[in-house]
């Protein structure tokens, strides 16, 4: 990853998305729970400073949600800015 640019997360899913960078989470500015929505995350740059970042995604125990209303991802881009 190029140090000296900004990057965002953004993805598509439904209801939740639990994002880890490098171990971190990160929290949305862009919230959008429906299907289709979008979500964004900003990068921070301390987190990809050495120009690597591993992205994790925590899985939802939702045992008390019907199945078509658990939490799914759709869709996930990394965008420079």
């Amino acid at each position: 990853m190029d140090t000296s640019v900004t990057y965002i997360l953004r993805t598509t899913e439904y209801a939740q998305c639990l994002a880890k960078v490098n171990g971190e989470h990160i929290y949305p500015n862009i919230d959008g729970k429906g299907i289709g929505e979008i979500k964004e995350f900003s990068i921070p740059k301390k987190l990809y400073k050495y120009g690597v970042i591993i992205l994790t995604l925590d899985i939802l125990h939702e045992p008390d949600i019907n199945w078509r209303r658990q939490s799914r991802l759709i869709e996930v881009w990394l965008i420079k800015k």
